[in-house]
């Protein structure tokens, strides 16, 4: 349970991170779902985030998996696609 909490949070805050500013009518449904994330996470306690952060593993996974899917050729990212739907 914990290392699921780190992994999540990790990823909803590199997405927060990395995200640009966009217009709310291109908003699509997964990107406004992501940013509910973004907003429960963010405006949260930080000291409670960096907390289970410390204690818990996860974050680099979640950083592997991110450098992986940047680095796929379309062939690679279609792989881990079909993967993580499984």
């Amino acid at each position: 349970m914990e290392t699921v909490q780190a992994r999540t949070h990790t990823a909803v805050l590199a997405y927060a991170l990395a995200a640009e500013s966009v217009p709310d009518r291109f908003q699509t449904p997964v990107s406004a779902g992501i940013e509910e994330l973004v907003a429960r996470v963010a405006g949260g306690d930080a000291g409670v985030y960096t907390d289970v952060q410390a204690a818990f593993e996860g974050a680099e996974d979640v950083a592997s998996a991110a450098a992986e899917i940047a680095d796929a050729d379309r062939e690679t990212f279609q792989r881990l696609y079909d993967e993580a739907g499984n």
